[in-house]
């Protein structure tokens, strides 16, 4: 149960911790987020430089409807004006009335930036020619008649000239289209009196000669009912044969134009075949058969009880007929494609052409179909009664026909006469004083966020490919929160070397920030652990040269500095390194010689360091082939036995865990371990493998030590000089504090490249001979106890004698200092 409520509550940990890695990922390479803003900014500021600026000016103007010049009522203001003007809208836009503007401007007056006068052009206008780049917006209000007229252009002048050049073209546009329609009726009408005039002229003859020949003086009541009846239906047909002679010839007209723009197109045959259209087409027969027999019955007036019918049927037809229109309309649209106002329209007006032809015919169908009733009942009186009331009914319907003819023509040269203007500007266009685009502050705005999103998703990818351990929190979380950090370490230099011939800080510079991270390292695994239970520890790394030898002799120099009686182990028998640690030249005698020669730990045991009387140390010995087999000699395991009775605390330089398969036999006699961590160099992989073998093995590990940092930031330390006071020392370990962020984010690049160099510097110098001159020969305790210390021997290092401290020391100057004596700038890998 403990176990699983430790895991539920790292799984919370890491789930509250999300946003905070992820910010703590940026702000490792914040760097890169910086460079990508930059370079987004530059681009931004590139697409300024090169982009033409664009004005824009509007006029805005009130339009009338063309069908108000349909009725004299309209024309005089009587109805409503609200209408819908989509298609005059239309033609404010198209190639007509654009080129009218046009030659309304001395295009010569305005150049583009190229200093090309606009002349040159075909035509300015986007949709015609994209030479210019101008363009033309149209919009309407809401619910009014209000049009607003804009044109965007890179001249400011051209854009208010060709605004209210556009709405001067339109007007004069709309005049002449509303002019042409109401000529062509008047001509019609013309045409048309005198012909109706002939027809009454020999109607009347052909009545008077009828009457005078047969002497018929008298007609029944019921048959002057059924004239008067087939008279009113010849009256409503003559006109509707007028207009299906006028709408065929509209039609003939709209299917030639269309057909040669090339459309293939349906006839009225093709529709008259549609089930739908004949299908609603009967039902309107039937309802105009309904309307005649209420006109005959005279119960056609309002105020009738059966005006509420007829209204219900009028309502009916126009429904059919809107129907019609929707059918004939859909097909025609597949047939004719294009966005060309003036097709559209020609394209609808054909649609309409149809529907009232096929409306005429049904009326002249129910029409021909009641006189035809009328007809035989007729036929039932005598002969000549007949033919005399025809004869009636023929001059009446010419007559009541000149009398419509003659109304109509007056009212269209009335109409022809009154039309003026559609068009009302409202508000004329203005000189543009800015640009409106491109839009600097909005593109500025977008570059930096794109540049900064853009900047995140490379540092998360660069993130994902970088196995290496950057910070101690990455290795926390592989780790676990149970597992304590219990410092870290400086990065150190070469100079450590170069004057003293080791890199133990705690024997050479003691009084150094580095030595008190050490001596912090040691405190807190002291007092974190049980001294009685863990007496065996261990410090082992996943990998070569991440500073595992260097952090347990300098931690065994810091417990014996504390008073603890302290042994220290070389455990890494394929590559020992500890006498070198201090400063010793190769021990002829070690573990191999404790366990395969039997010998005594008196001639096996050194002292390392004159003057830490209780700090001792096992070198490796002589080189054996398989180190497995002497740690799992049970004269190894006596020899930890007795040294943990010997000694307060024994450390063990374990091999690393990727390299030694003598790893776990040596883990499983230690009472805990902790892990060194190489800042920069341990990968997350390897530092799994470790976790794993240890807890495979059942392993106490009893923190890690974070080292090899490159700290950044001012910190104080204290010293005791030896003369009874104090000195406070304030410095920066990683140099001086830079004045600005982006020398800061250069740093940051500067110290990601140091790790490496550093390490491959190590790694390269590892096997090498430094400071030859300066290393000493171990001192064995048979030679100690037995008094065969040499006089002319130089002592090993005294811990005591060493008191000067060595300067701060930046270890990227290290590495610049390197690259510049060799020449070549240091590279990042």
């Amino acid at each position: 149960m403990d176990n699983i409520e430790k895991a539920n509550e790292q799984v919370q940990e890491e789930d509250g911790m999300t946003l905070m890695q992820l910010l703590h990922i940026v702000k490792m390479r914040f760097w890169i987020v910086i460079l990508c803003v930059i370079v987004a900014i530059g681009c931004a500021c590139a697409y300024l430089y090169v982009t033409v600026p664009t004005y824009e000016s509007s006029a805005s103007a009130l339009v009338s409807p063309i069908q108000n010049a349909t009725s004299l009522d309209s024309l005089l203001g009587s109805s409503s004006s609200s209408s819908k003007i989509q298609t005059e809208v239309s033609l404010i836009s198209s190639e007509k009335n654009v080129d009218k503007a046009l030659a309304l401007l001395n295009l010569h007056d305005y150049m583009n930036e190229d200093g090309v006068h606009y002349d040159e052009f075909e035509h300015p206008i986007t949709g015609r020619s994209l030479v210019k780049g101008s363009k033309v917006t149209v919009s309407t209000v809401k619910d009014t008649n209000v049009v607003s007229i804009t044109v965007s252009d890179s001249s400011p002048e051209f854009c208010q000239d060709l605004a209210n050049a556009l709405v001067q073209s339109f007007s004069e546009v709309l005049t002449t289209i509303a002019k042409n329609s109401k000529t062509a009726q008047r001509v019609f009408l013309e045409e048309q009196i005198p012909l109706n005039e002939a027809s009454l002229a020999e109607a009347t003859k052909k009545l008077a000669d009828f009457k005078q020949k047969s002497g018929i003086l008298q007609i029944s009541e019921k048959n002057k009912l059924l004239s008067s009846n087939v008279s009113t239906l010849q009256l409503q047909e003559e006109p509707l044969m007028h207009q299906q002679v006028e709408q065929k010839s509209l039609y003939e007209g709209y299917r030639n134009e269309l057909a040669a723009n090339g459309f293939k197109i349906s006839s009225i045959e093709d529709f008259s075949g549609d089930e739908m259209i004949v299908s609603t087409l009967e039902k309107i027969f039937g309802w105009y058969q309904e309307v005649l027999m209420y006109q005959a019955l005279g119960l056609s007036d309002e105020g009738s009880s059966s005006s509420s019918r007829l209204y219900v049927l009028q309502s009916s037809i126009s429904n059919g007929q809107k129907d019609i229109l929707s059918a004939v309309s859909s097909v025609l649209k597949t047939q004719v494609v294009s966005s060309d106002s003036v097709t559209v329209q020609l394209r609808n007006l054909y649609a309409q052409s149809i529907v009232q032809l096929l409306m005429i015919q049904k009326n002249l169908e129910s029409i021909d179909d009641t006189k035809t009733y009328y007809m035989n009942e007729l036929s039932q009186y005598p002969e000549l009664e007949r033919q005399a009331e025809e004869l009636s009914r023929t001059v009446n319907v010419y007559q009541t026909l000149g009398v419509k003819l003659r109304e109509m023509y007056e009212e269209t040269k009335l109409l022809e006469a009154a039309i003026s203007g559609y068009v009302t500007p409202i508000d004329s266009a203005n000189l543009p004083a800015r640009p409106v685009s491109p839009n600097k502050l909005l593109i500025l705005a977008v570059s930096v966020l794109l540049g900064g999103c853009l900047g995140v998703l490379i540092v998360l990818y660069v993130n994902h490919r970088d196995i290496a351990i950057h910070d101690s929190s990455e290795a926390k979380e592989i780790l676990g929160p149970h597992v304590p950090e219990l410092g870290w370490i400086p990065l150190l230099n070469q100079s450590y070397r170069d004057k003293y011939g080791s890199q133990l800080v705690t024997l050479c510079a003691p009084n150094s920030f580095a030595s008190e991270r050490v001596s912090v390292i040691a405190s807190n695994t002291i007092y974190s652990t049980d001294p009685s239970k863990m007496k065996i520890i261990g410090v082992n790394s996943s990998s070569i040269g991440e500073g595992k030898t260097s952090l347990v002799c300098n931690l065994a120099v810091a417990y014996a500095e504390m008073g603890k009686k302290v042994l220290l182990i070389d455990g890494d028998l394929r590559r020992p390194s500890t006498e070198r640690a201090f400063g010793l030249k190769k021990a002829e005698r070690g573990v191999s010689d404790l366990v395969i020669s039997n010998a005594d730990l008196v001639e096996v045991l050194i002292r390392p360091v004159k003057g830490l009387e209780n700090l001792h140390m096992l070198c490796s010995g002589h080189v054996t082939r398989n180190p497995a087999v002497i740690f799992n000699s049970q004269a190894f395991k006596n020899f930890l036995l007795a040294s943990r009775d010997n000694y307060d605390i024994v450390l063990v330089d374990s091999p690393p865990v990727l390299v030694s398969p003598e790893f776990a036999s040596i883990v499983s006699y230690l009472d805990g371990i902790i892990m060194n961590i190489r800042a920069g160099i341990t990968t997350k992989p390897d530092l799994e493998l470790l976790v794993d073998n240890l807890h495979l093995i059942d392993s106490t590990i009893i923190g890690f030590v974070y080292n090899g940092v490159i700290a950044s930031g001012k910190r104080t330390s204290y010293s005791y000089s030896g003369t009874g006071r104090y000195s406070y020392d304030k410095s920066n370990y990683n140099g001086k504090r830079r004045s600005s962020d982006l020398k800061m984010l250069v740093r940051a690049k500067r110290v990601n490249r140091t790790y490496r160099k550093v390490y491959e510097k190590e790694l390269k110098s590892r096997d090498e001979v430094f400071n030859a001159d300066k290393l000493e020969d171990p001192v064995y305790l048979e030679d100690l106890i037995a008094g065969a210390d040499q006089p002319d021997q130089q002592e090993p290092i005294d811990s005591v004698a060493v008191q000067e401290p060595l300067a701060e020391h930046d270890p990227l100057a290290d590495i610049e200092n390197d690259s510049e004596a060799s020449g070549k700038a240091p590279e990042e890998k």
